[in-house]
């Protein structure tokens, strides 16, 4: 993220210099930001994220939104902004079109909440909650202490595992570049070589036969 914003900021000041006579470009004095690669991210692998899982099974609204952290690859504001309309049940979608944020200390569950109206919000609790939740939860059932935002890695380490190509990856974590998707998860890649080689293998056989 950095490295892209340095890049944009970069950009802009080289347009200045050659269109409206900018003396120099700061961003080139102050140095390169950022990294052209993402430093390997944590995440829980399905057993551990189903051990940290019981841990909230007494309250019901957190155990939803922590399964759809993790089975949707959604950020927290995204969840935390989600509607009764947002949810097709039909089609077994989410729409995912804006984001909450608590500023200033202002500002559920859909089977159980009586007179839900389709635009209020289906999770009335807050960021802070939930990392409390999910601290209490890692301490209690010993799995590894990875961030709320490391569910969304989670998520995408799964796809990895599943051989899903980087597109549809980017496409459902909604990046607007595969780069993005194959930057940050290069890591996850190579361990898919040995999967891909008996892929070719096997289809090599097949050939012969």
């Amino acid at each position: 993220y950095l490295k892209t914003i340095n890049c944009q900021l970069t950009a802009i000041f080289n347009y200045a210099i050659r269109y409206y006579n900018l003396q120099d470009n700061p961003c080139r004095k102050a140095g390169a930001i950022g990294k052209s690669k993402g430093e390997p991210k944590d995440f829980w692998m399905q057993e551990e994220f189903n051990a940290f899982l019981e841990t909230v099974s007494d309250k019901p609204e957190t155990r939803m939104a922590f399964l759809l952290l993790y089975w949707t690859g959604m950020r927290i504001g995204e969840l935390l902004a989600l509607t009764y309309n947002d949810i097709n049940l039909e089609e077994k979608t989410i729409s995912i079109n804006k984001s909450y944020q608590r500023l200033k200390g202002k500002d559920m569950y859909c089977s159980h909440l009586y007179g839900i109206m389709k635009k209020e919000r289906l999770f009335r609790f807050t960021k802070s909650h939930m990392e409390h939740c999910m601290a209490t939860g890692i301490e209690r059932s010993g799995v590894k202490r990875i961030r709320l935002h490391d569910l969304r890695h989670s998520h995408a380490s799964m796809l990895v595992d599943m051989g899903v190509a980087p597109l549809e990856i980017a496409e459902r974590l909604g990046h607007e570049k595969v780069e993005t998707t194959l930057n940050t998860y290069s890591h996850l890649y190579p361990s898919t070589q040995s999967k891909l080689a008996g892929l070719l293998d096997k289809k090599h056989e097949e050939e012969e036969e």
